[in-house]
């Protein structure tokens, strides 16, 4: 069974270094080198946007408590930063993305984004993990 795809973005909009909420849902787009990836917008720890931290490289520090993730896994790196408590913390799930031409792409078999978004917020692991890399 193939997926349907459902377009969030185009590349232009996601510069290599940078991210982007994706605009009606709780999906982070981070480019990195030239690759693709999404992951909760949501901090396990708080639920704060991600996409209000920094990106370096392919970690995206939370801006609320430092809690850091890789955007390439949806692993925690590093735990949030409370006084002098570092709680423990969920890794944040990502979701399959693909490019074609200049348009970015996210897996959704039923065909509605809603749907889609309601199963991705569902499960606290990672999901449908996938690099996606632009043709030459």
């Amino acid at each position: 069974m193939s997926a349907d795809y459902v377009k969030v973005a185009e590349t232009s909009e996601v510069p290599v270094g940078t991210m982007k909420e994706v605009e009606g849902t709780q999906i982070l787009i981070a480019n990195v080198n030239g690759n693709y990836y999404a992951i909760s917008n949501k901090c396990s720890h708080m639920g704060t946007p991600l996409s209000q931290g920094v990106l370096d490289g392919n970690i995206v520090t939370c801006a609320k408590h430092r809690a850091q993730f890789d955007v390439t896994t949806g692993k925690v790196v590093t735990r949030p930063k409370v006084a002098f408590l570092h709680p423990k913390i969920n890794d944040v799930p990502s979701c399959q993305l693909k490019v074609e031409n200049e348009s970015i792409s996210w897996s959704n078999s039923n065909g509605n984004r809603q749907t889609r978004q309601s199963h991705f917020n569902r499960h606290g692991k990672t999901i449908n993990l996938v690099r996606i890399s632009r043709a030459v």
